[in-house]
């Protein structure tokens, strides 16, 4: 089951029926601007990884994942950010990421800037969901940015653990 301390800052709830689930991948899988995966770690499933948004003619698009596990969260949440980062800008070759996260949601605002994110602004009432309306702060990292910030994993790590994140259409190895 979806932990509440991580939903309740998804813009959407998650629907637990399983068909309901399965159809909204068929949905995913035919968008072009959409792209997911289930994280592992020693053929675990631990989470969920989203590209979301892309534009490939203006290079951008946003990011999202969610680790299904507490102690999980502990343990790989930090480690993540060069391959996510990495993945965006070098294989799908975007120049900005832009990142969005409901008001509440302090502890990932936080972390934004401690990624050094730029803060964009606020969108006031933005996303309605349990009968109100929630505002929605706004971030954006360049690639440019991106290429001066200290690493935890080398891009030929990174580059490694992407020929195992298949995707069938739109390949840009």
């Amino acid at each position: 089951s979806a932990d509440p301390e991580i939903t309740r800052y998804l813009y959407t709830d998650i629907d637990h029926d399983v068909t309901t689930q399965e159809n909204w991948v068929k949905r995913c899988e035919k968008r072009t601007d959409f792209f997911h995966f289930i994280m592992f770690v020693d053929d675990r499933p631990i989470g969920y990884l989203s590209f979301a948004d892309y534009d490939s003619h203006n290079r951008r698009c946003s990011t999202g994942n969610y680790i299904y596990e507490s102690e999980d969260r502990r343990r790989y949440a930090g480690l993540l950010h060069t391959f996510i980062m990495d993945y965006a800008f070098f294989k799908l070759d975007c120049h900005k990421i832009i990142n969005s996260f409901m008001a509440g949601n302090d502890r990932i605002v936080k972390i934004q800037q401690v990624l050094q994110y730029t803060y964009v602004g606020l969108y006031r009432d933005h996303i309605f969901k349990h009968d109100r309306y929630y505002d929605v702060h706004v971030f954006e990292l360049l690639r440019s940015e991106w290429e001066t910030h200290r690493r935890i994993y080398s891009r030929a790590e990174t580059k490694v653990a992407f020929e195992d994140w298949r995707r069938e259409k739109n390949d840009h190895d």
